[in-house]
């Protein structure tokens, strides 16, 4: 039924539309569930392709894509493969989010991050987001084991 769909969509809307990206996503989650990994990784990076041509790399639901892969590639044991994905979903959740101190007015100024922690003011996507995600992606993996 999804191939179907698939199809329709690619003919009614071209391969680059966000309709297509989300019946790929779904035909993934099928495979996913029957535990056809091998055929659920290209739709779901195929999927990604086009959110990032249409929405561009730094978006949510871009991130949401890449979680996805991340957690791909996790039950297929391939967890090294998995962390710099996970950084690359935090450093976008943060570049999206902005600051976490900023606007709340117990906060005391502007940006209360600590020092290390800059990527609200420099639009840093790797330093300290990628430590953090690194942090995470630890925790993820223990607690997710394959």
């Amino acid at each position: 039924m999804y191939l179907q769909g698939l199809k329709i969509c690619q003919t009614v809307h071209g391969e680059l539309h966000a309709d297509v990206a989300a019946t790929l996503n779904n035909l993934r989650v099928l495979h996913r569930v029957y535990g056809q990994y091998a055929q659920a990784e290209p739709l779901l990076t195929r999927a990604l392709a086009i959110k990032e041509k249409l929405l561009g790399l730094d978006r949510p639901d871009v991130a949401l894509s890449v979680v996805n892969l991340a957690q791909l590639r996790v039950v297929q044991g391939q967890p090294e493969k998995a962390e710099p994905l996970y950084r690359r979903t935090l450093a976008i959740q943060e570049w999206a989010l902005g600051c976490p101190t900023r606007g709340r007015e117990d906060a005391g100024g502007p940006c209360q991050c600590p020092a290390e922690s800059r990527a609200c003011r420099q639009g840093d996507l790797a330093g300290t987001a990628g430590q953090k995600l690194s942090r995470e992606a630890g925790l993820n993996l223990q607690r997710h084991p394959v």
